[in-house]
């Protein structure tokens, strides 16, 4: 208790401060313990002081205990004067829990009292933690009932993590993998408790993929079928897939999931399926292995090689006037490079096979220059034939092209 004065002008005001007290008026809360005995304060001397109990039932005048209570209540009840008119209250029961007043002139004490009680309960405010590798969660803990709130002990497979006496535990913290599959136990202490209460739970957590392996992929052939495979492991839930070539993008053709035990963890292996292309060629396959907590994900690549049957084109060379020959290039354009090429044809525009000439070495046709009024018959269908080695979508290692000559006996 304590004393305030302030003036305001001519006026004093005299305030009393006991818990919580303003003027005249004050008001506390106490704990007691059922089967004990409990004094209630009143700091009023100047008579009379007036005990008002439960449901606003008057107990006294004076030190004088009313004679019409009930006995068995008047028999646990007695005021003494001790720096003021103080209720004493033996065998504390049930019944005498509530709010009780002292009154006087002088002002009025409000007094509650609460009775001691154990918790009911102590309770997780999740069934099973729930969080995800390395980023920050919240385990909260709840004491049920309890005056006053029981302590908290929060700990992780018997190592103490927090406390907290408030009857509320709420911890924060980062998990790591290694945390994954704990047992939390929050555990609540009391006074009026024989045995402490707890409760157990499990953190489990969603775990980020740890490894993304791309299987290699062999030299390619056009028109196959491309099965390429990327395999992640460790992550929960199952790892997701996504594929890019070419600047698209592929869903897996197929996944495979398996669960691993004991770490309740996933492997997944996806499987990207596609008919190979030429334009495949020295580009860039890419697989992104990803999950609910790290959505950049995993990438790993690889650049393909293909092998595809050639395509052929003609350059009829231009030579100079001094030149006794016409020179025709064969330009086959496949992978690999290798080329083997053969004996060059001549053909009518009506597709009749007139000649076959050259070495088939290097692809070079040099075709004599007839005199002028004979060079009409160079006119006509110049096939050149090649190989790599590699069958187009038919079957046919052989690959040919064509250009069209006309010789008017100018040239």
């Amino acid at each position: 208790m304590w004393i305030g004065i302030k003036t305001y002008g001519n006026y004093v005001t005299l305030d009393l401060f006991f818990y919580c007290v303003i003027k005249i008026s004050c008001s506390e809360v106490i704990l007691s313990k059922i089967g004990s005995n409990t004094t209630l304060l009143c700091p009023w001397t100047e008579n009379p002081v007036i005990w008002y109990g439960i449901y606003g039932h008057q107990y006294s005048s004076g030190k004088s205990i009313l004679s019409s209570l009930p006995s068995s209540l008047q028999e646990r009840l007695d005021v003494w004067e001790n720096n003021g008119y103080n209720l004493r209250i033996n065998n504390i029961s049930g019944y005498d829990e509530g709010k009780y007043e002292c009154s006087s002139i002088n002002g009025t004490t409000f007094i509650t009292m609460n009775l001691m009680a154990p918790p009911t309960g102590v309770i997780f405010e999740n069934v099973v933690q729930k969080g995800n590798e390395d980023q920050l969660m919240n385990i909260t803990c709840k004491g049920i009932g309890g005056h006053p709130p029981p302590s908290l002990v929060l700990s992780k497979n018997g190592d103490l993590l927090a406390s907290a006496d408030n009857g509320t535990l709420v911890y924060t913290f980062q998990p790591s993998r290694t945390d994954d599959m704990s047992n939390i136990t929050c555990t609540a202490n009391h006074s009026e408790l024989k045995e402490p209460l707890s409760v157990e739970s499990v953190l489990y957590l969603n775990l980020k993929t740890e490894n993304v392996i791309m299987e290699s992929i062999s030299i390619l052939y056009e028109f196959d079928i491309l099965n390429a495979s990327c395999f992640a492991s460790g992550g929960r839930p199952p790892t997701s897939f996504e594929w890019n070539l070419l600047s698209e993008y592929y869903n897996s053709s197929y996944e495979d999931v398996e669960n691993i035990s004991p770490t309740d963890t996933f492997n997944v292996n996806s499987v990207l399926s596609l008919q190979i292309s030429r334009t495949f060629d020295n580009r860039k396959l890419a697989c992104r292995a990803f999950d609910s907590i790290d959505k950049a994900g995993i990438i790993r690549s690889q650049t393909l090689e293909v092998y595809y049957s050639p395509s052929i084109s003609i350059i009829n060379q231009n030579l100079t006037v001094a030149d006794n020959f016409t020179q025709l290039i064969c330009q086959p354009q496949g992978n690999p490079i290798i080329y083997k090429f053969y004996q060059w044809e001549h053909h009518s525009v009506y597709g009749e096979k007139i000649r076959t000439f050259g070495s088939g070495l290097d692809g070079i046709l040099k075709i004599p220059k007839l005199e002028r009024t004979q060079r009409y018959q160079d006119t006509g269908i110049y096939k050149c034939f090649a190989e790599n080695g590699v069958a187009d979508k038919n079957g046919n290692k052989i690959q040919s092209g064509s250009v069209f000559i006309v010789n008017n006996g100018n040239q």
